[in-house]
C-alpha cells in the first residue's frame, strides 16, 4: 500500500507519520457500519498510522480479501 504524504487526497497524510499506535479491533461502528471483510479473532488487534493533523488511517486485515484494508477515523 502507498499514501501521499500532503495534498487533499483523502488517505494523504499531512507530514510523514508520527507513531502507530494498536488497539483492540472492532469490525463495527455506528458511523460507518459494519467493516467488509473484518472477523473478529482472539489476540486481533487494529493498528493506526496517526500524524496529529488529520484523521488516523486505521488498519485491520481483510479476510475476504486477503490483504490490509483502512478506514479514516
Amino acid at each position: 500500500m502507498a499514501f501521499p504524504v500532503g495534498g487533499q487526497a483523502k488517505n494523504a497524510f499531512c507530514a510523514t507519520p508520527v507513531r502507530i499506535e494498536t488497539s483492540p479491533l472492532v469490525c463495527a461502528d455506528p458511523e460507518n457500519g459494519e467493516r467488509p471483510g473484518c472477523k473478529p479473532a482472539p489476540g486481533c488487534i487494529a493498528f493506526a498510522m496517526v500524524d496529529e493533523a488529520f484523521d488516523s488511517l486505521r488498519f485491520y486485515w481483510n479476510r475476504d480479501r486477503g490483504r490490509l484494508s483502512w478506514w479514516l477515523r
